[in-house]
Order: structure tokens, then C-alpha cells, then sequence
């Protein structure tokens, strides 16, 4: 079969690239294989089994209590197609770098392999970053079954300076580019997938929420106490751990003032799935249940994991490709 790989050359990459861009497609092309397989197998995403009781099941009264084990989806397949796998950073404006930084469209033998896929936003939780291991993980996977993925850096390099606001202009911002997208966030990356959402559900497809920090604004008041919340504001600013630096960085004390303003719980419309450890120390995961209660769009799966959800990466793998390919 012929193999058209289309990375940028050196000597293709415009001078002003970002340079935390990673772009690269490759596509080969087999049209007589495709002519063979039926339109599930040539959308290069995981196509559930036949039902069973392990199967991941919707929720029952928008709450589904059984553990997910995700062994009624099969694995994603390589082999025609793997499209971008793309990490976007930093700010808005770097976008319109980034897709000159693109190769030019595929050659006229891949053109019909190309997928009808809605693009994937990826969302990082507070104090990440887009390298964060899920991220990472979900955005590998993702390019295997040949969906685009963007990881976007939420605070736009400023840590010090960010706001909930700041956070969902970025996210608007991407949307809009690439709608309809298929929009994933982690913790406070779940809160903020779920505003942006009930704002502007046109540009979203569907939402899947990694243990997300309903209520975050009372809950981080509540945990800090009234006595560092005092200081925050006289001091102007106050330190918390980065974990995609490494080190304590401040934030200002705007960034609590900000997030006062924004709703506890998003109420949005477009088909929601919730994935959320039963031990999580971080967001009660009763939240999660109170959110999807009387949400007819939204579904609770339970996970046997802590707020990381590191242990369970495949488990999520498996109901996020089910609900990808259902939606």
C-alpha cells in the first residue's frame, strides 16, 4: 500500500511556529481495504461488543452505581488512518500559528479515508498543564483511532494572573475554531467544560467530565478557611502548588474574587457523561450524583479510584471511546 507522510519538514516550518506545537499525521492510504469494511470499521473508533453484564451501562435515573470495567469495547484499531496528534498551547493567538504550521492538505489517494470526527478539547485541572498524564494519555489514544486532539495551557503561561474568566474566553476561543468539538475536562477542567457548555452549547458536541469540581468557588473558600482567605486578599496574592512546574507559584487573589460569580452547578444540555472515582478526597463525589439527578442528558459512571484517576486510565479510555462513538 502507498504511504503518504505528512510532517512538516524543517524546511517547512514557517519562522514564527510555535515551538511547543507537535504536529503529525500519517495516512496510509488502502482504498481497496476500505471498499471492504462497513462504515463502523472505516471510522477507525472502537465499536462496543454485544451487550453484556460487564458492559458499561447509562445510568439509571441519570445515576448509574455499577463500577465500570469498560470490557465490552474493544481496543482502538491502527492501520489506515492515524490523524493529528496535536498539542496546542499557550494562547488564542498561537492557534492561527499553529494551523499555518499544518501540512497542506493530504494527497488526492488519502482524501477518502479522511473521518467525519468532531475535533477533541482537552481541558487540564487547576494548577496543570496540557502535559498532565491524562491528557497525555487520553491524546494518544485518540490519535490511534484518528480523531484530532487539543491540550491547551489554561493559564497562558500567567499563572499568576488567572481567572475562571480568562479560562473560559481561551476555551470559547478554541471551541469556535474547532466546532463541533468533543470536550473533555479533569477537575477544574470539568467545572470549566461544564460552563462553557451551558454558554454556548452550539460549539459542543457532548462532554465527558473527569471527577469535575462542581461548586468550586464555596468548596476552595471552605478549604482554605476565613483566615487565609483574609491574607490571600491583604497579600494580594497567594501560593499554590504547580504541578506541571513543580514548585509553588502564586495567584492572585482576583482569581477567588473571579470565580465567585459563576454558577455551582453549569446547567447544560448537550449528552454528558461523567466519569468519577468512589474515593475521591478532593471533589466529594456526591456532587456528581447531585448534578446528574433530575439531568436527563447526563450520566454517572463510578470508577474504583482516587480524584487522579490514575490507576483506571484504560477503564476511561474505554467508556470515553464508547460515548465518542455513540455521540
Amino acid at each position: 500500500a502507498a504511504r503518504h507522510r505528512l510532517a512538516p519538514r524543517r524546511s517547512d516550518v514557517p519562522g514564527n511556529a510555535p515551538p511547543w506545537i507537535e504536529a503529525t499525521r500519517v495516512c496510509v492510504a488502502t482504498p481497496r481495504k476500505l471498499k471492504a469494511q462497513n462504515s463502523a470499521e472505516s471510522s477507525m473508533v472502537p465499536t462496543p461488543r454485544a451487550a453484556s453484564d460487564s458492559t458499561p451501562r447509562r445510568a439509571t435515573n441519570a445515576v448509574s452505581t455499577r463500577l465500570v470495567n469498560g470490557s465490552a469495547i474493544n481496543e482502538p484499531r491502527t492501520g489506515m488512518l492515524s490523524a493529528s496528534s496535536v498539542r496546542w498551547g499557550r494562547s488564542a493567538r498561537d492557534c492561527e500559528a499553529a494551523k499555518s504550521y499544518f501540512p497542506s492538505p493530504a494527497p488526492q489517494s488519502c482524501e477518502n479515508e479522511r473521518l467525519d470526527m468532531p475535533n477533541v478539547l482537552y481541558l487540564h485541572g487547576f494548577a496543570s498543564s496540557s502535559r498532565s498524564s491524562k491528557g497525555i494519555f487520553l491524546a494518544r489514544r485518540f490519535a490511534e483511532s484518528g480523531a484530532p486532539v487539543a491540550r491547551p495551557d489554561l493559564d497562558e503561561g500567567d499563572f499568576r494572573d488567572l481567572t475562571i474568566s480568562g479560562q473560559l474566553r481561551l476555551v470559547a476561543s478554541l471551541a469556535a475554531e474547532l466546532r463541533p468539538v468533543f470536550l473533555i475536562g479533569s477537575s477544574l477542567g470539568g467545572y470549566l467544560a461544564a460552563l462553557h457548555a451551558a454558554r454556548d452549547p452550539a460549539t459542543v458536541r457532548a462532554l465527558v467530565l473527569l471527577a469535575p469540581a462542581f461548586d468550586f468557588p464555596r468548596r476552595l473558600g471552605l478549604r482554605l478557611g476565613a483566615g487565609t482567605l483574609e491574607q490571600w486578599r491583604q497579600d494580594g496574592s497567594l501560593a499554590f502548588h504547580h504541578y506541571g512546574r513543580g514548585r509553588p507559584l502564586p495567584l492572585a487573589y482576583r482569581f477567588y474574587e473571579d470565580a465567585l460569580q459563576y454558577e455551582a452547578f453549569p446547567d447544560v444540555a448537550v449528552p454528558t457523561r461523567i466519569l468519577h472515582g468512589r474515593r475521591d478526597e478532593s471533589v466529594d463525589p456526591a456532587l456528581s450524583a447531585e448534578y446528574a439527578r433530575g439531568r436527563p442528558n447526563v450520566e454517572v459512571e463510578w470508577l474504583d479510584s482516587d480524584h487522579g484517576l490514575g490507576d483506571v486510565l484504560e477503564e476511561i479510555w474505554r467508556s470515553v471511546a464508547a460515548f465518542y462513538h455513540e455521540v
